[in-house]
């Protein structure tokens, strides 16, 4: 995927920031469907970054609700988010100066976060399937069909001069 073809969505983590701030800025972590991970097996039109967005933001004309798999997720789970990346393991490395490790590490936890809301279904909060698309898929688990898309989310640690 170009980067002319990337969806960029910002949110605040309260207390995020400053956190970044002492690490001096100098790396972004990516959290979502980057890369070659947008790619699906199959008879697919749509990639995962595609699809991703339907559910992200719903569908009035396929009567889809939006179910947020990236933000919500990370904004429920804030306080756990932000709690870890200075103590335990990471904690090791932020003391250390090790800043690249510790946005691996908060990549890691991010996609974990991710992974616990598509098992979840949204940790509660996503809307219920309809009737009609349960009895289609033979399931009623939310955003989980073929599994592509909940195998699709990856992070990765970037400098910052190359995020736009």
């Amino acid at each position: 995927m170009t980067s002319k073809n990337r969806t960029k969505i910002d949110f605040n983590l309260d207390g995020l920031n400053e956190i970044v701030k002492e690490m001096g800025g100098k790396y972004v972590t990516r959290v979502g469907i980057l890369g070659q991970d947008g790619a699906r097996s199959g008879d697919d039109a749509l990639g995962n970054a595609e699809i991703g967005l339907v559910h992200l933001f719903g569908s009035v004309s396929r009567n889809i609700p939006a179910r947020d798999f990236l933000r919500f997720p990370l904004e429920f789970k804030s306080k756990e988010f932000l709690k870890g990346i200075k103590s335990g393991f990471s904690g090791h490395f932020f003391e250390k100066g090790e800043y690249k490790k510790v946005h691996e590490l908060m990549g890691i936890k991010a996609e974990n976060i991710v992974q616990d809301a598509f098992a979840s279904g949204g940790f509660g909060h996503w809307p219920e399937l309809a009737q009609s698309t349960a009895e289609r898929k033979g399931s009623s688990a939310i955003l989980i069909d073929s599994a592509q898309l909940r195998r699709s989310i990856t992070s990765d640690v970037v400098n910052a001069s190359e995020v736009k």
